[in-house]
């Protein structure tokens, strides 16, 4: 083969064809077939590790964070699979050594397909993961209970058990409209029956949105994260994260209700459509295409 590794996360694994010839993170995956047999065989190994290796990112967030970067920044013979042009704006920020490919995302393929539009109902979904706002959270939350809204509490699945997590659920436990969300994937009913999504920092405030074509509401209040918490500095450039096309920012508690309240979702639904249909690449079709790719490149 003329490749060494090619990383790919794990929960990307089953959208690719191949056999897994050896795990270096996860030992119950060797030996394990994805999709066809025989097809091809790798090494799956630590994304600090690479060397000329395969980097498909398993959130849309990933190249924004401090070990992407450092990783990014010094990675040699190196490739990384972008999945939107966004994914540019930030490698370019990063002037690394790695190569860019506009391959796509089959994750986010994935749920496209599988998901069935539906008229919503009067619900929100909240999801995060930086706990020192939850006192805030939990204000939201009372807030918009008092405003008839079903809320669908749905932490990290890794942090049920977080203090933070289980204050929130005892709090509301019991309360009309408090649905609380365990469940190990996000299913159909909720994505269908939410207005909108509340988070912060994670993969779904990119795939809630482009799945469902309603907006993520990023929550940062400002006298706990300050005024700027999306962006990020990378080699002196200032980015931010948060995506006009997708998030709606709220720096207080107030302004977040407000959103939501006149949140006008034809003019989202719309919106968005266009931008994913524009802003992603090879929508639709991108495992195949990364497939391909491979294939050549290990001839």
């Amino acid at each position: 083969m003329g490749l060494k590794n090619i990383l790919i996360p794990m929960n990307c694994l089953k959208y690719y064809n191949f056999k897994v010839l050896l795990s270096s993170v996860n030992i119950s995956y060797q030996g394990e077939c994805f999709a066809h047999q025989n097809t091809f065989a790798m090494v799956f190994s630590h994304h600090m590790t690479m060397l000329r290796s395969y980097l498909i990112a398993h959130k849309f967030c990933d190249i924004t964070k401090k070990e992407s970067i450092d990783t990014f920044g010094t990675a040699i013979g190196c490739y990384y699979i972008a999945a939107m042009k966004s994914d540019e704006i930030y490698f370019n920020a990063l002037n690394s050594k790695a190569k860019l490919l506009k391959l796509g995302y089959p994750n986010i393929d994935k749920q496209i397909k599988n998901y069935t539009p539906k008229k919503p109902q009067k619900s929100v979904l909240v999801m995060f993961h930086h706990f020192k706002s939850y006192k805030k959270v939990m204000e939201a939350i009372d807030k918009l209970l008092n405003l008839k809204y079903e809320i669908i509490f749905r932490p990290n699945p890794h942090f049920h058990n977080q203090k933070e997590n289980v204050e929130i659920t005892k709090f509301f436990q019991g309360k009309k409209g408090f649905v609380y969300d365990d469940s190990p994937k996000l299913t159909n009913e909720t994505l269908q029956k939410a207005i909108c999504s509340i988070g912060d920092y994670s993969s779904t405030i990119f795939s809630f949105p482009l799945t469902t074509l309603k907006p993520c509401m990023l929550f940062y209040p400002s006298d706990i994260m300050g005024d700027d918490f999306e962006k990020e500095n990378i080699n002196g450039k200032m980015l931010s994260f948060a995506d006009e096309n997708l998030h709606i920012i709220s720096r207080s508690v107030d302004e977040l209700v407000n959103h939501i309240e006149n949140l006008n979702l034809k003019e989202w639904n719309d919106k968005i459509l266009k931008y994913r249909n524009e802003e992603i690449y090879n929508l639709g079709n991108s495992s195949q295409v990364i497939s391909d790719l491979i294939m050549q490149k290990a001839k």
